[in-house]
């Protein structure tokens, strides 16, 4: 029997859909990468384009535009996840 991995925010609530249980599981697998990340690593240096395209269709990691071009940063919800704090 499989063992189902659920979004440690909804279990209490029994609310976790597909989606959701893959995105936790996503989020929990490149923890350590996307802590990097989160930290002022850059992306390419750990995904190539195409994992850096899956992780932004899933919505673990959105794009910002700013001075000297786009970049790729953590979004809200993955952040939520890590437990980290927001940098402003």
């Amino acid at each position: 029997m499989l063992k189902q991995m659920r979004d440690p925010l909804q279990i209490q609530r029994g609310e976790a859909s597909l989606a959701d249980i893959n995105f936790a599981n996503m989020v929990d697998f490149f923890s350590n990468e996307l802590i990097l990340i989160h930290n002022g690593e850059k992306s390419s240096k750990f995904f190539n384009d195409n994992q850096r395209r899956k992780l932004k269709e899933l919505g673990i990691m959105e794009q910002v535009y700013g001075y000297g071009g786009c970049r790729l940063i953590l979004s809200k919800k993955a952040t939520k996840l890590l437990k980290l704090e927001e940098k402003n």
